[in-house]
């Protein structure tokens, strides 16, 4: 699974816990870690969407990966592609295989037995991957830690029709099973996800409940509300650092409004990382007039709207972001980003379609694409390159595509993925007809660089 690793480029940079936050949970983990009950060998550690999880996950598997004990990472992304089940334990045994030589070997008779072992369902993956060699010690003495966060965003099998709910359930119900079954096995297990209620409620079924320990990670905990304060209070520094000509006021930002912020933040990182992309934003390059834009969109949410739902604000942003999109480019913007999150959605390879090839399927001319996209680097990375057409930009959290796929949140920005990638088929296939038949060279994209 490309790009699931804790230290792959594609998700560079990582999310990471700010120095000095989230203290009290990753000393309850690292305490686990050092002396780990035989029959708790599985961590669920479950929030909601933006409170933090992975950045949680990120410094741990960082900080195992230094001392030498981390087997593998897995990241899954449902906006970045990463949600094959099929390629979950495959990938976790490849990274511990990298790493273990007599695991290595193991691996190494198992295909030369049967080159086509491992095309098998998820349920026999597992027993020839880790059940066989750990369950029954015929391989490594080291004690491997092995982290999958983001369970929630792994995908369903498309070549069984098997929904990706039930592929969630089975994956932890055969971790569990591994963890009851054999105590004494050098494999620790920590997963993160949302607490859905397919997940809840396989988690405390009779067979499961006995094979792990959980941890909430809150939204509006007294310590949640600290650490995002402090991350703004180092990051607004960061900030009036970088535009000295435009910050004169100290501090910065005013007192009131710092608090206003925090307060509207409900110790919710993402909302937290979200204004301070906005304000940073160097396309727009004016933080002092990007704050004021802040403090207006906090003002209009009623704080007992916020009560009820701790996105109101995050979700108000999105829709500022959105609303800075020229009018007549809405079109452009909204085709492209979903179509985006088709491709993403899809697991399609960045080469297949970068933004070149997008724009050239949908007609979409490189000028449009460009100022479409231009306000939009507060929610959407775009790699550093000279060529932004030979890239495909993506998402910084996963709440965006969720904010977009929820009328009742979007409102006139909701997005049709399906209808997206519709688009991009046909527009994709007719392209290629138009090029075999008509020896067509000069593409929308392409032309009005001319």
């Amino acid at each position: 699974m490309r790009g699931a690793k804790f230290d792959s480029s594609d998700r560079d940079p990582p999310p990471r816990c700010h120095p000095g936050t989230r203290t009290t949970i990753s000393s309850k983990i690292y305490d686990w870690l050092k002396n780990p009950r035989p029959e708790k060998k599985l961590l669920w550690l479950r929030g909601l969407a933006g409170v933090g999880k992975s950045a949680i996950i990120q410094t741990v598997a960082e900080k195992l990966s230094d001392q030498e004990r981390l087997g593998a990472s897995l990241f899954f992304s449902r906006t970045n592609g990463r949600r094959d089940p099929r390629q979950v334990f495959t990938t976790l045994a490849y990274q511990i295989a990298v790493q273990d030589p007599s695991y290595k070997r193991y691996i190494a008779e198992v295909k030369l037995r049967d080159p086509q072992s491992l095309e098998t369902a998820m349920g026999e993956q597992f027993r020839l991957l880790i059940g066989e060699p750990f369950g029954r010690n015929v391989v490594t003495t080291n004690v491997w830690v092995v982290t999958l966060d983001g369970l929630d965003e792994c995908g369903g099998d498309q070549t069984t029709g098997r929904h990706s709910d039930d592929i969630q359930r089975e994956i932890v119900r055969l971790i569990s099973q591994f963890v009851l079954q054999y105590p004494s096995a050098p494999l620790i297990w920590i997963i993160a996800s949302r607490p859905e209620t397919h997940l809840k409620t396989t988690f405390s079924e009779d067979a499961v409940k006995p094979s792990f320990w959980e941890e909430d990670v809150p939204i509006d905990s007294p310590e949640a509300c600290r650490d995002v304060e402090k991350f703004l209070h180092d990051k607004f520094m960061e900030i009036e650092h970088c535009y000295p000509d435009h910050i004169h006021e100290t501090p910065w930002p005013a007192q009131n409004q710092f608090l206003r912020i925090t307060r509207a933040a409900c110790g919710l990182f993402i909302f937290a990382e979200v204004i301070i992309r906005f304000l940073g934003d160097s396309s727009i390059g004016n933080p002092v007039a990007q704050l004021r834009c802040v403090i207006s969109i906090i003002s209009k949410v009623p704080a007992s709207q916020l009560r009820r739902n701790p996105l109101a604000v995050l979700d108000a942003l999105y829709g500022e972001i959105l609303s800075r999109i020229p009018r007549e480019l809405l079109k452009v913007a909204k085709d492209l980003i979903g179509t985006l999150l088709f491709l993403d959605h899809k697991s399609a390879n960045i080469e297949d379609f970068d933004l070149c090839r997008i724009c050239n399927s949908l007609d979409i001319a490189r000028d449009d694409a460009v100022t479409a996209l231009h306000r939009l680097h507060s929610i959407l990375f775009f790699p550093k390159t000279k060529d932004i057409g030979k890239t495909r930009p993506h998402f910084y959290h996963t709440s965006f595509r969720d904010f977009l796929e929820d009328p009742s949140r979007s409102n006139e920005y909701l997005i049709d993925v399906e209808e997206c990638g519709s688009a991009l088929f046909w527009g994709s296939q007719a392209l290629a007809n138009a090029t075999l038949c008509c020896g067509l060279n000069k593409h929308p994209y392409m032309a009005s660089i001319d």
